[in-house]
């Protein structure tokens, strides 16, 4: 989540660089979200991203735990760096080379 938090546009850049034919339905979605917010975080389309082009993040291995236990902070995620652990998180994100592969992969 915190990654992801890098890879927001504003309203009005959206309303810009949403022009590719595939975007326009999107773009109609999102007015309605710009009702409440001035801004869109792209928080699953840069996990997909990273699928196709893995150097966009910096990703290291760790093992990842989940609190179940305690009311307060149930949900809560913890994660220690490991080089064999079984989980691969990401630790930060190029925005300009992410923006570069969204846009090109829209291009008609």
């Amino acid at each position: 989540l915190n990654v992801t938090q890098q890879v927001r546009l504003p309203a009005q850049e959206v309303r810009e660089r949403f022009t590719a034919p595939v975007l326009k339905p999107v773009l109609a979605y999102a007015e309605v979200w710009f009702e409440r917010t001035d801004q869109v975080t792209f928080h699953d389309p840069l996990a997909a991203a990273t699928i196709f082009a893995p150097d966009i993040c910096t990703f290291t291995r760790c093992s990842v735990d989940i609190e179940t236990a305690s009311p307060r902070v149930r949900g809560m995620t913890y994660f220690d760096p490991d080089e064999e652990g079984p989980h691969e998180i990401a630790l930060a994100v190029d925005p300009p080379k992410y923006w570069d592969h969204l846009f090109k992969t829209f291009e008609a």
